[in-house]
């Protein structure tokens, strides 16, 4: 697992290397900076974790587990996504507009909230 630049130079690397290059950074082949035998102790205390609020009108959380996922697919035209861009972009005075996603996850948010 790599992240996109991460992924380029490997691959960057391992082509100059196929081609008779050396690398432009040699590896580090130390195990010694892996070692966990000289890590400090943790003070992480786990106790200052406190489950999520309960929703309002809820007794507990195991009443919000139960509940049913509803799925819902939310299908939108081009148009009515510029639309929805051109409406949340009126009272904006930012240095740009609002992206397509940007406007689609606050309809969505204004919707369910």
């Amino acid at each position: 697992m790599a992240d996109g630049p991460s992924a380029l130079h490997f691959v960057d690397e391992w082509a100059k290397i196929a081609r008779g290059a050396g690398p432009l950074v040699p590896p580090f082949l130390d195990r010694k900076v892996v070692e966990t035998k000289n890590l400090p102790s943790s003070a992480f205390d786990p106790s200052v974790l406190r489950p999520p609020p309960t929703l309002i009108g809820e007794q507990d959380q195991l009443a919000q587990k139960m509940k049913p996922i509803t799925v819902s697919i939310l299908n939108l035209t081009k148009l009515q996504i510029e639309k929805l861009r051109n409406k949340a972009s009126l009272d904006f005075d930012g240095p740009r507009g609002f992206s397509r996603f940007e406007a689609v996850a606050a309809h969505i948010w204004r919707c369910t909230s």
